[in-house]
């Protein structure tokens, strides 16, 4: 399953990559990067990763924010789960995630054992469809 993560902190991408080695490496997952809302938009668009499943996107990121990319997500590529990643876990950013759409919202530092089991759980109901 193709992943996009869209954070404005680079070190995210080394930690994914490291977190989640063994399942890059079987090929249960594979990750594609942005670090903007307005680069996860352009990549979307590009043939390479318009396979994308899921979107983990950071909610406070320059430019467009993360629930504005949510609600956009919602609008322009439906077919693809977001799923929020915040250090700011209040029930505004909440409440808003699930009106457009959002799938999950876990709050930094993140739980990856957690993440793992739901990314997995999403997988295999993408299988079952």
């Amino acid at each position: 399953m193709k992943i996009l993560i869209v954070d404005d902190e680079s070190a995210v991408k080394s930690l994914f990559k490291q977190r989640f080695k063994q399942e890059i490496k079987d090929k249960i997952f594979e990750f594609e990067f942005a670090f903007s809302a307005e680069e996860a938009i352009n990549s979307l668009k590009d043939p390479k990763t318009s396979d994308v499943l899921l979107m983990l996107a950071d909610i406070n990121m320059p430019g467009l924010s993360g629930l504005q990319l949510a609600k956009l997500m919602k609008e322009e590529f439906p077919h693809i789960r977001v799923i929020m990643l915040t250090a700011y876990g209040d029930i505004f950013n909440s409440i808003a995630a699930k009106e457009y759409g959002v799938t999950n919202f876990f709050v930094k530092p993140i739980d990856f054992q957690l993440l793992k089991e739901k990314l997995l759980e999403i997988q295999s109901q993408k299988i079952g469809n």
